[in-house]
């Protein structure tokens, strides 16, 4: 998915949908007919100009993120 086809989905959605929060799931596996997934909050987003992507990150993701950034700096 590009961010231009991202763009486009996010605003074909109706405006009851703004104030959702914005989560990354894995679907891990199935037991007992159940759909098991691991969801965490996207926190922020990080373009990597370098790769071309635009990577959502958590919490813990950004700030590590950002210390890297900080001490590389230094």
């Amino acid at each position: 998915m590009t961010i231009k086809d991202y763009k486009t989905f996010l605003n074909s959605l109706p405006e009851e949908f703004d104030n959702f929060e914005i989560t990354h799931r894995e679907y891990t596996d199935i037991t007992d007919n159940e759909l098991n997934a691991q969801e965490v909050l996207v926190y922020s987003v990080h373009i990597d100009e370098t790769q071309k992507l635009a990577c959502n990150m958590h919490q813990q993701s950004y700030e590590l993120y950002q210390e890297f950034v900080n001490n590389a700096t230094k």
